[in-house]
């Protein structure tokens, strides 16, 4: 095995074959001794989360004490792939020699991409975790000296940002990610905060929560012209001195804004101009609140006629709004960008109440991304528990306007004033050949499947929409129509395999249709497609 493990294109075979199963790739680690061989690369670079790279680890070479979630000596473990990074750490520093910790670090300096966990409330692991303990006992000064990426989620103890500053940072850094460690206890938890810009130069995308304090914003502000690589950034609130600095960085490509209460730029009629934007994520309370800010981030010094050219993806997250703020928007985009270049658009938003609609009925929105030809994704989602749609669209007007978008790939729209009816759902897979995901609610009815099923009018066919979303009032339905209906759906959907609930109010939710009706129509699907296999 030793050997065979020495041929780089085995070892890629062999991983490919196992589908990357973690248990069976520790195993298959430990029978290696050549911990050095760089052609176990393609092995260790697959090791991605800290716990893994512990499993991987021979026992003699670290200690074999396992403790268990109440913190009890359990037993010895004579598997490292029953390891599960609940270690006894008050033996790290009596049991550990140097040349077991710099067989350690033989592994780590494979490892490229790290993601660890820092859960808590599990008795007896938050304060006993190997990956809490090691920043204060390992003595090599850089235990990943060729990480890539890092990802941390778990709660904002001192001990996470003490195993990221410790352990993890170095030249080779591109991508990081906080899910809940604001970059706030960063900065007040690392030895030098002041430095961790120069620690990372490479770094090319950064994910955390911040709060909009005015410490955090002037590091923020100071780092970003230090990272000239820099093309993604998720911070929060962001003040104008951090948004200046971007819009000189020439590689700076993505946002991921979130609008505060307390962000008074909007109003103040700045001008950033980020030219070279091509997908931009806006969170805030009001649609109109974001139009303001889209208004800021892509304009500076517009001629009149001179648009954006560089946008191509843009999702938009509101709190509570209404239809008319909801135009608000629209229009700025068909102002601020060119017909050409946007690709994505997604509107979501999560109402919790009906109180502040205006123009229930008003529809006029959805015209100016008429604007834009060239459109592929087009995603409206509703996340609040009101049972209303926002933007006041039917199953006819929708149809109507996603005619004008023949390169449409994915449509997705949550929550429509009226369904689909299934000859106007057929008609819309015959005016989108490209067409992936089709996730628009289809009300079913008798009368429309028994008019299909005698028309002699060809049928269009998609062949890459696998799932769809449909209703129907069951009592409605006559004898046969399960048939009918599953022949017309193999004709139109070849590769048809899941029938979701239309009528749910938070979205489609992966609530397969269930009834008896819906049963019948799943099972005639499967023969149908089974009989079609074998002729």
């Amino acid at each position: 095995m030793h050997l065979c493990l020495l041929i780089p294109e085995l070892v890629e075979i062999i991983i490919l074959n196992i589908n990357y199963h973690k248990p069976t790739l520790a195993r298959l680690a430990c029978v290696c001794t050549a911990l050095r061989d760089p052609s176990l690369d393609a092995l260790y670079w697959r090791v991605e989360s800290f716990g893994d790279l512990l499993r991987v680890l021979p026992c003699k070479d670290l200690i074999s004490v396992c403790i268990s979630s109440s913190g009890n000596l359990r037993r010895k473990c004579a598997d490292p792939s029953t390891l599960r990074g609940r270690w006894d750490t008050s033996e790290l520093t009596t049991r550990i020699t140097q040349r077991q910790w710099n067989t350690f670090a033989a592994y780590a300096a494979r490892v490229r991409h790290i993601k660890v966990d820092f859960a808590l409330g599990i008795p007896g692991y938050s304060s006993r975790s190997v990956c809490r303990a090691f920043p204060d006992r390992c003595p090599i000064p850089s235990l990943f000296p060729n990480l890539r990426s890092l990802h941390i989620s778990g709660g904002p103890s001192v001990f996470c940002p003490r195993f990221v500053d410790r352990l993890c940072l170095g030249p080779e850094v591109r991508d990081i990610r906080f899910n809940y460690l604001t970059i706030n206890t960063f900065m007040d938890s690392i030895s030098s905060p002041e430095q961790f810009a120069s620690r990372v130069p490479l770094l090319e995308r950064l994910s955390a929560p911040t709060y909009n304090t005015a410490d955090t914003l002037q590091h923020l502000a100071q780092y970003i012209p230090q990272w000239p690589n820099l093309t993604t950034l998720s911070c929060g609130p962001l003040d104008t001195n951090c948004l200046t600095s971007l819009s000189l960085l020439r590689s700076f490509r993505h946002l991921e804004l979130l609008l505060g209460e307390d962000t008074i730029w909007i109003e103040e009629d700045r001008r950033f101009g980020l030219s070279r934007l091509e997908s931009l994520k806006i969170e805030c309370s009001t649609f109109e609140k974001s139009a303001k800010a889209l208004v800021a981030v892509l304009s500076r010094d517009l001629r009149p006629h001179q648009q954006h050219d560089k946008l191509r993806y843009l999702s938009i997250h509101a709190s509570s709004s209404s239809a008319g703020s909801v135009q608000t928007l629209t229009e700025a985009l068909s102002r601020l960008v060119s017909s050409h270049a946007l690709r994505e658009i997604t509107l979501e938003d999560s109402l919790f109440k009906e109180a502040g609609l205006q123009k229930a009925d008003d529809v006029e929105w959805i015209h100016p991304l008429l604007h834009f030809s060239h459109l592929t994704n087009f995603t409206i989602l509703r996340t609040g528990m009101a049972h209303y749609s926002l933007y006041s669209l039917t199953g006819h007007q929708l149809l109507s306007v996603v005619r004008k978008w023949p390169q449409l790939e994915v449509l997705r729209v949550l929550h429509l004033k009226s369904l689909l009816t299934l000859p106007e759902a057929i008609a819309l897979i015959g005016t989108l050949p490209r067409l992936s995901a089709f996730d628009v609610g289809i009300q079913v009815t008798h009368e429309d499947v028994a008019t299909l099923g005698d028309s002699s009018v060809p049928l269009p066919c998609n062949d890459y929409i696998t799932a769809l979303s449909m209703h129907c009032e069951e009592r409605t339905m006559h004898p046969g129509d399960d048939f009918l209906l599953a022949f017309i759906l193999t004709r139109v959907f070849p590769r048809l395999s899941t029938i979701y609930n239309a009528r749910l109010s938070h979205g489609r939710s992966a609530e397969v249709q269930s009834s008896s009706f819906w049963v019948k129509v799943n099972d005639e699907v499967t023969a149908i497609k089974e009989n079609i296999a074998l002729s």
